[in-house]
């Protein structure tokens, strides 16, 4: 029992096992003496809503215990307008919320570990993928170098190389293109073998090799229209195709 002002009147013996303190220890203080601090305005605020609405109120708040423990007690209480007093029933759940917390602890863990697993099936994707972007990336410079030189390095496919020329009618814009997907799946292959911000770095990989998916399919599909017998055809659109199934399988894990 609890009076207005939150002086303990009755105390049952109980409270010298759930808190360490016996009844006569509690009996004429405040309740506030032995409330967790940080509980002390909510609990206030509960009493009031008794006082005010004349009903039963279910809450929880914390005391400290004689040796210094954190205490979770359940409480079912009710205002008496005739006796001017709070009557309390309370239980111990600190068992309970320590419960929830560890099953708190164990969801952060398994998120953690679900994580740690999707870094470890990415770099195992890295090593299965990585020889095929190694190749389109060397392609991809090789392609750069071609077309930053000049056309005549396509001395057996001029006629072919003109026509994919004509796609953009721009050789410099390919050339560009071909050398920025290079260096975005280099970059972005290091960055997830020494899982420097993973999960960017699959991005970079990806648009690296869509960039440069984009370059070998145009191209190769000109070469293959201009030329039916080109094996430089065949070999562009393959790995641009290549390229494409590649990026989508990374982006699957973004």
């Amino acid at each position: 029992m609890v009076d207005h002002y939150g002086n303990f009147i009755r105390v049952s013996p109980s409270s010298f096992d759930i808190i360490g303190y016996a009844p006569d220890e509690l009996v004429g203080h405040l309740a506030s003496e032995f409330l967790y601090p940080p509980d002390l305005d909510r609990t206030r605020e509960m009493m009031r809503q008794s006082r005010r609405g004349n009903v039963t109120r279910h809450f929880t708040c914390r005391y400290v215990h004689k040796n210094g423990n954190i205490i979770t007690l359940a409480w079912t209480g009710m205002w008496s307008e005739v006796a001017q007093q709070h009557f309390f029933i309370g239980r111990d759940i600190t068992a309970v919320k320590t419960l929830e917390t560890i099953e708190e602890d164990l969801a952060a863990a398994l998120e953690q570990l679900q994580s740690l697993s999707w870094s470890h099936t990415t770099l195992k994707l890295a090593d299965y993928c990585w020889a095929l972007e190694l190749t389109i990336a060397i392609d991809s410079l090789w392609g750069a170098w071609v077309l930053f030189t000049g056309p005549s390095n396509f001395r057996t496919f001029t006629d072919t190389f003109a026509l994919a020329a004509r796609i953009e009618n721009n050789e410099m814009t390919w050339a560009l293109a071909s050398l920025i997907a290079a260096v975005m799946i280099f970059c972005g292959g290091a960055a997830t073998w020494w899982q420097v911000r993973p999960r960017w770095a699959i991005v970079l990989r990806s648009f690296g090799l869509i960039i440069a998916g984009a370059f070998w399919f145009c191209l190769g599909v000109s070469t293959v229209a201009g030329n039916p017998d080109s094996l430089f055809g065949m070999k562009g659109v393959t790995g641009g195709a290549v390229a494409y199934m590649i990026a989508l399988r990374l982006l699957l894990f973004v």
